[in-house]
């Protein structure tokens, strides 16, 4: 198994309703997808550079790389572009997953920060994850990574 290549599933179990889900389009590298329903995932190597990546319901997705905590963010390179696909989207769950590539310039992952945000039909954000390293939701904090074991 390569090391280098990912697949991560999301589910959310809700009555569908409730949530604002993005409706499908042209699958697209896009900015922003934070702001509306999307799974995210956070892959740090030794030190302070790490990955986030970011997959929508819709197929859309987005890569960036960090040099250290919240510095120099820049679009991440990838072998090949993230696919994203629906998986289920019945009247009480929503789950999709995404194949795709660490960024080579990464390194070895140590940890990860598995999370996402999730839009009510109001409109309001709901922010999820393993491990909130602060009173505030900041997915980017080094407390809110866990280790990562490839077994």
């Amino acid at each position: 198994m390569d090391p280098q290549r990912w697949r991560v599933q999301f589910e959310l179990q809700a009555p569908r309703e409730q949530l604002r889900v993005p409706p499908p389009a042209a699958v697209q590298r896009r900015d922003g997808l934070w702001r509306h329903l999307c799974g995210e995932l956070f892959v740090a190597s030794e030190g302070e550079r790490y990955a986030e990546f970011n997959f929508a319901p819709s197929g859309d997705w987005a890569a960036y790389l960090f040099d250290g905590w919240r510095r120099h963010s820049r679009p991440a390179v990838l072998e090949f572009a993230p696919q994203v696909g629906l998986l289920e989207a019945s009247a009480q769950c929503l789950s999709w997953a995404a194949e795709f590539t660490l960024p080579p310039t990464l390194g070895a992952p140590v940890r990860i920060a598995p999370c996402a945000v999730v839009e009510m039909a109001g409109g309001e954000l709901c922010y999820w994850a393993v491990a909130h390293g602060a009173a505030q939701p900041d997915f980017h904090r080094e407390e809110s990574f866990v280790p990562w074991v490839n077994e």
